[in-house]
Parts: C-alpha cells; structure tokens; sequence
C-alpha cells in the first residue's frame, strides 16, 4: 500500500545527511476536504498509518513529518496519537516557543472566507531540541499554500534515538 501511495503522489520519503547526521523527511499530501469530509478524513488517516507503518520497517532515524494535510491533527486520529502519546510536536502550533504565532494559518483556498492552517511539520522527539525557529511566510507570492518553514540547529548535538522491540517468546521457538 505504501508504494501505492506513492506512485499516487500522496508521500514521499527522503534522507539527508547533515552535519553527519542522518534525517529523514516525509512528505505527505492529505485528501483534500479532511476537515469536514468524513471520507477524505479516514482516507488521510489511512495514508498516514501507512506512512507510519512503513516507517517502522525502516532504519530508525529522527525524522520530520510535513506537508498538506488538508485537515487538523485532531481531525486524523493516527495523528492526534503520535501528538498525544508519542511525543511528536506539531511545529506550528508551538510556533510560540521559538518566538513566532502559534497555529498561523498557512493556506487560503480560492473559494474560502479565511485563511487556514492545513499545512504541517511535525518532528519526532529527538529533533525537538533542534527547532530554533518556526515561521509562515504569508504572502501573494503562492496562490493557495504559503512556505512553512523550520529551522534546526545541529550544533554539536548528538541524536541518539533508542528504539526497544519485544522479543519472540522462547517458548514459541521450540
């Protein structure tokens, strides 16, 4: 299913080495419509698991979770979780602690009376520490979505993320 989506151009996940630490980027595009439409909104909660799935069958590697959503975290219910019990942070709305405006509307839909923020950076725990800054560049330059950017600072910090898996019963071997 995941390289279904991808193909599709729903997610799309790269590596970059910086300051010789590995990182990983997904990119991920929500169904359009996930705020209110309840089809759109399973259908991104689909898509996002299975990016998460996929994730756990990679190496482990701090990484960042961004793109158009087109819904709230608590709207996608895979979302709301990884938030809530993971320790994973949405970026923009703690945009405050790095001096910006939490919650920034990052999108004005042609046919919309208010802008809105459906797009997001979500960074696993262990580049938390790393964000310095957090910004929405709101201007005429992008027809619908503005850039959302994020800055991380590696400095001398050493990322080490412990990963712990249950082992196979040894009954079960024999």
């Amino acid at each position: 299913q995941y390289q279904e989506m991808v193909d599709e151009g729903r997610c799309a996940a790269y590596t970059i080495e910086v300051s010789g630490t590995i990182l990983r980027l997904v990119n991920v595009y929500g169904y359009t419509g996930g705020h209110t439409n309840e089809e759109a909104k399973m259908a991104t909660d689909h898509l996002i698991g299975t990016v998460l799935e996929e994730l756990e069958t990679q190496p482990d590697l701090p990484t960042l979770i961004l793109g158009d959503i087109s819904a709230d975290p608590e709207d996608i219910p895979v979302l709301a979780e990884i938030i809530e019990q993971e320790g994973w942070t949405d970026c923009g709305a703690m945009a405050h602690i790095w001096g910006g405006i939490p919650n920034q509307a990052t999108c004005r839909a042609p046919n919309a009376r208010k802008a809105t923020r459906r797009d997001y950076i979500l960074v696993c725990p262990e580049l938390l520490p790393m964000v310095t800054q957090v910004a929405v560049e709101a201007n005429d330059d992008f027809d619908v979505h503005w850039p959302l950017k994020v800055s991380l600072n590696w400095g001398h910090t050493a990322v080490q993320k412990h990963k712990y898996r249950k082992t196979t019963s040894a009954a079960a071997l024999f």
